[in-house]
Order: structure tokens, then sequence, then C-alpha cells
């Protein structure tokens, strides 16, 4: 364990000592299943690459009152050599900065479902951000062991505030895609009835036109002749008087 911790005197190109790695672990998975999931996926991701992995598992309860199960995974940067550590080892940091992160959350995403599907568990995760899945909503801040120890006893906390603000706007998102929704329907229901009314009076229309067309000269014979009678009976009628 001495060796473990014992790195050569860093330089200013190689100062990256280890990295850190936080991951939730699904609340529906029992410790065991977990330990199972955390060892597949270091196993898969970075000690088969010459990685040695530090891992410490938290089950403290989160924000909710629940448990929140998570895992701290300390990663060398350095490849081993004899007894101790050579020098910084660069394929681990990736080709362009972020890809090999994207990388770890996606086979993390893939080995939690497996997880979970075995366990007979109806949840799943999703390893893109929101934006990627074209959600509007904002993240929520973590709000760390301390602030959470402040909020448990009641003493609000510049974390606590940041994640009350975050929930806020959420909710305001929220009752504004509502709004939205319902206007679009109500427009759609009101360009809908239009529609309708336009169509029901050029209906009208159409049928008043072809029973114009469908009279026949008889038809019009016997009108003129109806009009003729009540005519002359009007004059009769005047004479009379």
């Amino acid at each position: 364990m001495t060796t473990f911790y014992t790195y050569p005197q860093p330089t200013p190109k190689d100062s990256q000592l280890a990295r850190e790695i936080e991951v939730a672990l699904p609340r529906e998975l029992d410790r065991g299943q977990s330990l199972d999931l955390l060892r597949a996926f270091v196993q898969s991701e970075f000690t088969s690459v010459g990685m040695v992995a530090d891992v410490c598992v938290h089950e403290q309860k989160g924000w909710d009152g629940v448990k929140q199960p998570h895992a701290h995974i300390l990663l060398t940067m350095r490849e081993i050599v004899g007894d101790g550590f050579g020098k910084k080892e660069r394929a681990w940091n990736g080709e362009k900065g972020k890809d090999i992160l994207i990388k770890w959350r996606e086979r993390w995403g893939e080995l939690t479902n497996d997880a979970l599907e075995r366990a007979g568990a109806a949840a799943r995760v999703d390893h893109r951000s929101y934006t990627d899945r074209g959600i509007d909503q904002e993240p929520q801040p973590k709000l760390g062991y301390v602030a959470l120890a402040l909020e448990s006893r009641g003493i609000e906390s510049d974390r606590g505030d940041m994640l009350r603000a975050v929930k806020e706007r959420n909710v305001e998102r929220s009752r504004m895609r509502e709004a939205l929704r319902s206007a679009k329907q109500l427009a759609v229901d009101m360009v809908q009835r239009s529609a309708d009314a336009l169509h029901q009076g050029t209906d009208l229309a159409k049928e008043k036109i072809a029973k114009l067309f469908r009279r026949s000269p008889r038809d019009d014979k016997t009108q003129r002749q109806g009009s003729t009678r009540a005519e002359k009976t009007r004059d009769d009628h005047d004479r009379e008087r």
C-alpha cells in the first residue's frame, strides 16, 4: 500500500497524478448487485488497460431522505514500472478531451441497465445529458456531504439555496410548457371550428346552386303561370273596388 501512494516528483508537464470518478448506484439494486456492477465497470474500463483503481462506496441518505448509494473511484494516471509508477500515460485522457468521459458514461449506462434488468427492475438510466435528450430542464446540482448534513439539521446552505433555485426554475419551466401547450391546442381548436363553419357554409351554397340547376322548364312555366294568375286576380280586385 505504501508503494501505491508513492509517486515520483511531478514536473509541470505531467503533474496530473490521479483522477476521481463518481458514479450513482441505482437504489433498485442491493449491495451485492451494486458491487458486482462496480467491479464489472472498473474491470472493463480501467484496470484492463493498466490503471489502478481505489473504490469507496457510500450509502448516505439523499435530499429526499431515501438512501443515495454512490461510489468514488480513484484512478492512477501513470503506468506501473517494476515496483512503482513510471511516466504519465496520456492515452488515458483520450484524444479529444471529453471523448473518453462520454465513452465511460455510455459504458456505465449499459452495464447499469443490464444490472437493473437482471434484478427485475423496470427503471433504466440514460447517460446522455438533458440537452442531448431534448429535455428542457436544468440539471440539479449536488449538495455534497457538508451541505447535506447542514440541511438535515434545518440549517440552510449555499448549495441548498442553489438546489432550491434550480427546482423553482424547473417548476416554472414546466408551467410555461403547459401554458404553451394549452395555447397551441386552443389555436388548433379555433382553426378547426372556423374550417368546419366554412365547410358547412360552402355545402349549403353548393346545395342551393345544385337545386337551381336541377329545376326543369316545366317548373319555370308553372311558376310564371302562377305569377300571371296572381297579377290578374289583383287587377280584377282593384276594378271591383
